[in-house]
């Protein structure tokens, strides 16, 4: 292999260490990769994924916290639809092989859902946001 791609195989396994719970080691290879890369780009990498992986993230901003809560809300409506879309999938079907389509409606309802559900999560956003305040 050439010098960049072992660069290269370093910065990957630097992340891996990182993910494993090396930290420290992970640090010592992007520090030395820093210093005596191949390549410029590479050096710049080392010092990126350093900077990355030294912040800390344990404290979340009030953006994470209400990106969170809105998520929350629409997983909950989302499972409260669930049971609903059974019922209604079920009903859907037996519909359909009464009517013999040839599969136009289907895409008719993909159609609406595609529309609405965007309108729907920012509602519960709102409605959020609104309770929260």
């Amino acid at each position: 292999l050439k010098a960049d791609e072992w660069d290269e195989l370093r910065l990957t396994l630097a992340m891996s260490l990182k993910d494993a719970g090396y930290s420290v080691e992970a640090a010592e290879l992007l520090k030395l990769l820093r210093e005596k890369a191949f390549s410029e780009s590479r050096r710049k990498q080392a010092t990126w994924i350093l900077e990355v992986q030294s912040v800390d993230v344990t404290e979340q901003d009030t953006s994470s916290l209400e990106l969170r809560s809105l998520w929350e809300g629409t997983e909950k409506l989302l499972t409260s639809w669930d049971c609903n879309a059974v019922s209604t999938s079920a009903g859907l079907r037996s519909a359909r092989a009464k009517s013999n389509s040839n599969g136009a409606n289907s895409g008719g309802v993909a159609i609406v859902l595609a529309l609405f559900l965007p309108i729907i999560i920012f509602f519960v956003f709102l409605l959020n946001k609104s309770g929260s305040s």
